[in-house]
């Protein structure tokens, strides 16, 4: 007898040819089909001989049979040993024939089986974990037991779904001899917030039914309180800062990043809100102390303006603080009209103040508007400080200094912008008299107070032809230097002046020496003029009297006239030259 199983049917050349070729009426065509035919025919022939050889005994993937065919003497038996291999947990079922030598008909045989898998089972099959933070690492331990006798070898199947990205498995793949545990740890960290139930499916080899292992619970981010849902400011003024603090609690077990924001404020420039500290974290039940400073730069009232929590990698607008606040300028006047400056020497600073009075309980900032380049020919000022607050109720006292370029009279606008306001600028007018130096006068020896604007020098009579002298003192009482030309104003006059140029600082005395040689007997005058550069032209008068003998003669000395040794009794002459220096 022999055991056997199905057969096929090899497929007749025609066919193939009939499948594989078509007709052509070329000779090329009729050379390669002849020649593909030929091919098509050995390959059948082999075919068809490989079948004539196949004894067609049983062949199953999970059942065999050790001998296959056989003979029995008669009246005996024999043992034929059927081995099964199952795959996968599963009955199995298969149909063979056995073939006996004489009969016409075969005898069916059935073989039957059960393949029992690996029994591998997870110590929880649901494991809920309730409520898990986010971003913190959460670990847990899950036994993987073989209640059976063969191996297992176990693999988890990779998640799909977002938060099953979140779970790591420690092994992932493994294997387990029978009765063996192995722990298997389970470690969750999520960025994601909400609740979850994922289920992991393990694949068993040898097994058709899947392990699952499902975990559930909820992620949440951390738990905070803050102290106050409302920011008032109240009324403000533009361009102070204010500051407002608030208090923020992490009542969660876990540290809390945040991370503040004001959305209104994102797009203004300057910004007008800062947050200090802008992020950080706070530890597990603790506090941080939070201060949002505020400096306006727009007159209106702050409605729609939000204080936001962000909690980085976690979730945005977590929180909404409203903020409100107004901001206003307040009004500032002048305590004068006008800053009298009155008489300036020219080029020299003088300083003068002017308050800047705040009857409001706000603050107020002010600038002062740089003099105009145009004017600063005629005189040049400087206002210490030019920008600066003037306090609620209070006053602040300016310093404006004031160094004149011209003479004559000076007036200057001088103009404070309050900081923030639309109106025109404060204005006030600088008013002044540039003068320059001058010069006081007198006789040398003379004290300060003895000396004038003017004075007369006179030389009364004095002998003609000899050379007099009489000192001028000059006195500079100004604040600026003085420069001063001496000259006579006839054009060959008998007096004369040294030094012709002088120059005087600031309280100091100098000495001019005024020289008269006349050669006549008669009275001379004339005038000394003083030209203060910048200053007045002074006028001094000069007037001498000239008296004595103009004529002279050089053999007459000491009104003698020297004759040497002569002989007596004889006469002697000599010539005298007399001349009129007249």
């Amino acid at each position: 007898p022999s055991l056997l199983g199905g057969s096929g049917h090899p497929k007749s050349a025609a066919a193939a040819l009939a499948a594989g070729h078509g007709g052509d009426e070329s000779e090329d065509e009729e050379d390669i089909l002849a020649s593909k035919l030929a091919a098509v025919g050995r390959e059948v022939k082999a075919a068809s001989a490989a079948v004539l050889h196949d004894r067609m005994l049983f062949q199953d993937p999970n059942f065999s049979v050790a001998n296959p065919e056989g003979a029995v003497a008669p009246h005996s038996e024999t043992e034929v040993t059927v081995q099964f291999t199952p795959d996968y947990t599963r009955e199995y079922e298969v149909l063979a024939y056995l073939e006996v030598q004489g009969r016409t008909e075969r005898l069916p045989v059935v073989f039957k089986g059960k393949g029992l898998g690996p029994a591998a089972v997870f110590s929880y099959d649901v494991l809920d974990v309730g409520d898990t933070f986010v971003n913190t690492l959460h670990q847990y331990e899950v036994e993987l037991q073989n209640r059976g006798k063969i191996d297992v070898h176990y693999q988890l199947t990779p998640p799909s779904t977002p938060f099953g990205h979140k779970f790591t498995f420690e092994p992932a793949i493994g294997h387990l001899a029978g009765g063996d545990i192995q722990v298997i740890r389970v470690k969750l960290l999520s960025d994601l917030l909400g609740p979850f139930d994922e289920a992991f499916t393990w694949t068993i080899k040898g097994s058709s039914t899947p392990l699952v292992l499902q975990f559930k619970g909820h992620v949440c981010g951390p738990s905070f309180e803050v102290d106050t849902d409302v920011i008032d400011y109240g009324i403000v003024s533009y361009g102070f800062r204010y500051t407002k603090e608030l208090m923020l609690s992490n009542t969660s077990d876990i540290p809390m990043h945040f991370s503040w924001r004001v959305p209104e404020d994102e797009q203004m420039s300057p910004r007008e809100m800062q947050v200090l500290p802008q992020r950080g974290t706070i530890l597990p039940h603790g506090k941080q102390r939070v201060s949002l400073e505020f400096v306006p730069h727009t007159v209106q009232k702050y409605t729609a303006h939000h204080l936001v929590l962000d909690i980085p990698k976690v979730a945005d607008n977590q929180l909404t603080v409203a903020i409100r606040g107004e901001c206003a300028v307040p009004r500032i006047t002048l305590n004068n009209p006008v800053l009298e400056f009155g008489e300036c020497y020219v080029r020299y600073p003088y300083k003068q103040s002017m308050r800047l009075s705040n009857p409001s309980k706000l603050p107020a900032k002010f600038e002062v508007v740089p003099q105009d380049e145009g004017s600063m020919g005629l005189a040049a000022y400087t206002v210490e400080p030019s920008s600066g607050g003037v306090p609620a109720m209070s006053e602040q006292v300016i310093e404006v200094a004031l160094t004149t370029h011209t003479l004559g009279r000076v007036q200057l606008p001088v103009r404070v912008r309050i900081v923030g306001s639309k109106g025109f600028p404060l204005e006030f007018p600088i008013d002044a008299r540039s003068i320059g130096p001058h010069l006081l006068f007198g006789p040398a020896g003379a004290s300060t107070a003895e000396l004038g604007s003017a004075t007369a020098v006179a030389f009364d009579k004095a002998e003609v032809l000899e050379t007099h002298t009489r000192m001028i003192q000059m006195h500079n009482p100004c604040w600026i230097p003085a420069d001063c030309k001496l000259f006579i104003e006839g054009k060959h006059s008998a007096f004369s002046v040294e030094p012709r140029e002088i120059h005087v600082q600031p309280g100091e005395t100098v000495i001019a020496k005024v020289s008269v040689c006349m050669d006549d007997t008669r009275l001379f005058s004339d005038v000394l003029h003083a030209l203060v550069f910048e200053g007045a032209d002074v006028s001094i008068p000069l007037s001498a009297t000239g008296t004595g003998n103009i004529l002279l003669c050089e053999e007459v000395r000491g009104g003698m006239l020297e004759c040497s040794h002569q002989f007596v009794g004889r006469p002697f002459q000599r010539d005298l030259v007399i001349h009129n220096l007249g």
